[in-house]
């Protein structure tokens, strides 16, 4: 038998964490793209990150998903996990200001490189999605 990181605590993370993306809308193709080269990261992706971390009690799933997509555009060389979690921030309740407001507060600790790409790539899914972002047009 296969043993994964989750034998140390709970056998149930694999699930937990499949449970979790699919309960936010994951559209990533990371999956796929790492089964075939990377299968035990796919292991430690189910049963740490979503079974284990994301499925920690303090934080609703909706506030989670804002830490993520901060800390994603925050750390500024990862578009493709940030456009994920924008997807799955919205799956999750945030509203498109939430999100935009949290990428603009950015700019004073991130610096405007930063702040501007991940505008940019919220921009790109809401695009996609056909989300309403007219509210946006109006400063605050």
């Amino acid at each position: 038998m296969k043993k994964g990181i989750a034998d140390m605590d709970d056998r149930n993370c694999r699930q937990k964490g499949m449970d979790r993306l699919k309960e936010i809308g994951d559209t990533s193709p990371i999956f796929d793209d790492l089964e075939a080269v990377a299968p035990q990261m796919v292991d430690y992706i189910y049963e740490f990150a979503f079974g284990s971390v994301h499925n920690r009690s303090g934080l609703s799933v909706r506030d989670r998903e804002l830490v993520i997509i901060s800390a994603l555009a925050a750390k500024g060389d990862v578009l493709p996990e940030l456009k994920n979690h924008i997807h799955t921030g919205l799956v999750a309740g945030l509203s498109p200001r939430e999100i935009s407001e949290a990428l603009c507060q950015l700019v004073v600790y991130c610096g405007f490189p930063e702040s501007i790409a991940a505008l940019r790539a919220m921009k790109e899914v809401f695009d996609a999605e056909g989300v309403d972002y007219s509210e946006l047009h109006k400063k605050q």
